[in-house]
């Protein structure tokens, strides 16, 4: 018990030194549509970037993207479907942020992270198939794996970390010209 009381504690101290300079390293952002649209994506969530914004848009979704700001950050998403209305996806993304300037000098930041989703229109399900209602919804489920975190600052010793993160996302396709999604 004394063990994961600590472990977490250090853990949202880790957090708390990354959001004072930010950043969020389980925060994936990537995708010329998705970034130009802001958050109003969420509610679209129709192609392979919805493993990233919405799981619940992977149910409609196939593909490969990448996006490059820079060589130091990457990210890649596939989505494939798996039939019966679901669709599994995979992400990778690395990312640094260097020269961020704090008090008492600049901080650099650089993750690698893991992401595999699950998204579905629930008509796999026979007592649903028929229902035009589930045709229209689609849930999801994406797991995130900080594989590496480090965060240096001037004047401070190094820090690195690892975490764990899982979303979960609703589309709702009410008509083909107007959706929702949480």
């Amino acid at each position: 018990f004394l063990f994961c009381f600590l472990t977490t504690l250090l853990a949202a101290a880790a957090g708390a030194q990354l959001a004072e300079i930010g950043i969020n390293p389980l925060r994936l952002e990537a995708g010329a549509r998705p970034l130009g649209m802001g958050a109003a994506f969420t509610g679209l969530a129709d192609d392979v970037n919805s493993a990233l914004y919405n799981p619940g848009g992977l149910a409609w979704a196939k593909g490969i993207s990448v996006t490059v700001k820079d060589f130091d950050n990457i990210t890649a998403v596939q989505a494939y479907p798996s039939g019966l209305g679901s669709t599994i996806g995979l992400a990778i993304s690395t990312s640094k942020y260097a020269n961020v300037p704090i008090t008492g000098g600049t901080a650099t930041s650089s993750s690698n992270l893991v992401m595999v989703s699950f998204g579905s229109k629930l008509t796999f399900l026979p007592a649903l198939y028929r229902q035009e209602a589930f045709k229209r919804l689609g849930i999801g489920l994406n797991l995130k794996g900080l594989l590496g975190e480090s965060l240096r600052r001037t004047g401070q010793s190094d820090r690195s970390a690892t975490a764990w993160n899982m979303d979960f996302g609703l589309l709702w396709k009410a008509t083909d010209w107007w959706s929702a999604g949480f």
